[in-house]
């Protein structure tokens, strides 16, 4: 993916935004994803500031076969705790108002540029979703890769390993990811009395910001952006990862096997209620492509079109609906 190049808006990026009448043209965002995750997650305010507190049941009471006249032994049933964090995710436009000025539009200008900052903070947030770990860098968010990356983890039993392909080999693998979202399974979290989701800050161009050459001070216009919140896996019965999918035999072989059907089936089947909640797949582009072509060549594999709940087009498979996300790579390495 590209990247910003600069601190600041120059005159070069501005003309490249003029259409041949000089006014702002429309620009076509070609570097925003498909990021479906985030839009179907449930939100909980965090229960302990900008940390959320999880209690789960791991042991049942035994009942006790017993006579009249015996008495039984009293039990307890069994909990434990985890935690979950907030990451804190910002950035900032800025703006040379005299520049903003050419043209006659220096609202659109800003707009224009503002616009880059939220496709840029919904591309990583769902990739913050799927593969941060607080494990290699602290200040992210604890996402589901490392939540389900063995099948000798805590939650191991929900990862199912693609072992159709034998040529499963290799950085060119890619994964299906199945949630039952609702705030009693999956859900995202957000600070405590904190709106959620994106805050966008108009600080005007009464600022003084460093210029360009990094020693002068110039007025600026200045938009702050932040998102702070967190992923929270309450019950991970509600999830499972089809994985080691190797998208080089999904290249190979077009729509004339069953590469990923079969785990598909295995997958689903691990979610414990495929009932409670919105039940969603997720998957990128290439399995996009080849489920389609699934679906067209064998109606039996249960894939077919529909409406979610939403009333958009989709594909389903059982009672679930699937959907694309960009932020689902091909390039995950093998698991085991």
């Amino acid at each position: 993916m590209a990247v910003l190049g600069g601190t600041f808006l120059t005159m070069k990026d501005l003309a490249k935004r003029m259409d041949p009448n000089h006014q702002l043209a429309k620009i076509v965002e070609s570097l925003s994803q498909k990021n479906s995750m985030f839009e179907h997650m449930p939100w909980v305010e965090c229960n302990d500031n900008t940390r959320h507190h999880t209690t789960s049941r791991t042991g049942l009471p035994t009942p006790t076969w017993v006579r009249l006249n015996q008495g039984q032994t009293a039990q307890v049933s069994l909990t434990d705790q985890f935690t979950d964090t907030c990451g804190a995710l910002t950035t900032r436009s800025v703006v040379d108002p005299r520049l903003a000025r050419i043209g006659g539009d220096p609202g659109g200008v800003r707009a224009s540029e503002d616009l880059a900052h939220i496709a840029a903070f919904s591309n990583t947030v769902e990739d913050a979703l799927i593969y941060a770990s607080t494990a290699t860098n602290p200040n992210r968010i604890q996402g589901l890769s490392p939540r389900l990356n063995s099948t000798t983890g805590a939650a191991g039993n929900q990862l199912i390993l693609n072992e159709v392909a034998a040529e499963t080999d290799g950085s060119d693998q890619t994964s299906m990811w199945f949630i039952a979202w609702s705030p009693e399974t999956v859900h995202g979290i957000y600070p405590k009395g904190h709106p959620t989701g994106l805050e966008m800050v108009d600080m005007g161009d009464n600022n003084l910001v460093t210029d360009a050459g990094g020693t002068n001070q110039m007025r600026a216009y200045v938009t702050e952006f932040i998102w702070t919140f967190g992923l929270v896996v309450r019950d991970s019965s509600a999830t499972s990862r089809l994985c080691n999918i190797d998208t080089s035999v999904l290249t190979a072989t077009g729509a004339t096997d069953d590469t990923i059907i079969p785990g598909m089936i295995r997958a689903y089947g691990r979610i414990k209620d495929p009932n409670v909640g919105r039940g969603c797949i997720y998957h990128n582009r290439t399995v996009d492509t080849y489920l389609w072509l699934q679906a067209r060549e064998k109606a039996s594999h249960q894939l077919r079109p529909g409406d979610d709940a939403a009333g958009k087009p989709v594909m389903k498979f059982q009672l679930w609906d699937l959907y694309v996300s960009d932020a689902i790579t091909n390039t995950e390495d093998e698991l085991a």
